[in-house]
């Protein structure tokens, strides 16, 4: 633990670092009230459990990667909340150059690629609308793909949205600022991009499937097995390309006929 402790630019106080790790054990990276029970501890006060917080949780993601651990603390060195949400606007290629730059856990078997898409993946599910915002921010695939034009700049505007949790049936709920509604556009962007997180796809994937022609769990399994696989050839991993045909056949709706593939 004071391994961990020793990667933040500015350290606990002797008190505190020796409170935090008779506590450890009983403190879950995942626990949303992290911050809460940290604070509690003696000698902490709201500053020194935010950036404890953030360490332990650095600590989980990296797998106590400690010179990593070293370089993200600074990224994540503005948050407020003790969580790793500012982690979500790096893209898939530059962790690819930190997990070569900084090297993978030790005693992990797994290559710097795999370290890298493993850090990816466990950032944007943590915090998916973020991770969501970012890609459409940039100039990947996602943000180049024509049915999205303006959720950019929804998410911009509406900074509380939440792409997992959003009922995009009840439309009043995405007006702007000044009561002017989404547009139909924006809605039905929003609702392939929510419909294709079901099925637990990256949104590296997500582009890839909209650019298939695939905007919901019914349209993969219209298409098949055969000609799912087929028409992301390339696109995606094999591998993923069977787990997300799996995943839409648990999201069917049970007693829904759906037309066989042309």
């Amino acid at each position: 633990m004071n391994a961990l402790l020793a990667t933040l630019p500015t350290p606990l106080s002797p008190a505190q670092q020796r409170a935090f790790a008779a506590a450890a054990t009983d403190l879950r990276p995942d626990d949303p009230q992290l911050v809460k029970r940290i604070g509690e501890l003696p000698g902490f006060n709201r500053d020194a459990a935010v950036r404890a917080a953030r360490t332990l949780r650095l600590g989980a993601l990296t797998q106590g990667n400690l010179s990593l651990m070293r370089a993200l603390q600074g990224r994540v060195a503005s948050e407020q909340e003790g969580t790793l949400k500012p982690l979500a606007a790096i893209r898939p290629d530059e962790w690819l150059d930190l997990a070569y730059t900084h090297g993978t856990p030790d005693g992990v078997a797994i290559t710097p690629a795999a370290y890298a898409d493993a850090l990816a993946a466990s950032v944007e599910q943590q915090f998916p609308t973020a991770a969501l915002a970012a890609r459409l921010a940039g100039r990947g695939r996602l943000a180049q793909v024509p049915a999205l034009k303006g959720v950019a700049q929804f998410l911009r505007d509406h900074p509380a949205f939440d792409i997992v949790t959003a009922n995009l049936n009840a439309t009043t709920q995405l007006a702007d600022l000044r009561g002017v509604p989404a547009s139909p556009q924006i809605v039905a962007g929003l609702q392939s991009l929510q419909r294709l997180h079901e099925l637990e796809a990256s949104w590296d994937e997500t582009a890839a499937l909209l650019e298939a022609g695939f905007e919901s769990a019914a349209d993969v399994l219209v298409a098949g097995p055969t000609g799912f696989a087929a028409r992301l050839d390339g696109r995606i991993k094999p591998e993923r390309i069977l787990a997300l045909y799996r995943r839409a056949k648990t999201r069917r709706k049970p007693g829904r006929v759906l037309p066989s593939p042309s």
